[in-house]
């Protein structure tokens, strides 16, 4: 069974360690985490919905083009607002971060870059 999508404030001990995240600054970040999470949770919640009556839609041998695309466009509709609010949430909580601490966040976006660059291509 695939579990409901959630929001959470936690973060990863990993990026604790390796940007050396104050507490204070744990706090605020988690802090602001958690008031984006109460935004979001509404679009993670039609998300789901959707997904789900798609897949209804599949088992009820339903195919009907109109109806695929509607939720198709739905989804669409919601992750693009999700991924409007992750960049306005990243953007807050980089500007939380000390610039040594920003520095290694660059570092490791420029790496996810590189890496995606050499990344064969997936074929369909």
């Amino acid at each position: 069974m695939i579990s409901p999508l959630t929001c959470s404030p936690d973060i990863p001990e990993q990026m604790v360690g390796y940007l050396e995240l104050t507490p204070e600054q744990i706090t605020a970040i988690q802090a602001q985490v958690t008031d984006e999470c109460k935004q979001v949770q509404p679009l993670l919640e039609r998300l789901e919905k959707s997904r789900r009556n798609l897949i209804s839609l599949r088992l009820s041998g339903n195919t009907d083009a109109k109806e695929v695309q509607g939720l198709a466009a739905e989804q669409s509709r919601v992750i693009q607002e999700l991924i409007v609010e992750n960049s306005q949430l990243e953007t807050k909580l980089y500007g939380m971060l000390t610039s040594e601490q920003q520095r290694k966040v660059d570092g490791l976006l420029r790496a996810t870059l590189d890496s995606a660059g050499n990344a064969p291509a997936t074929e369909f």
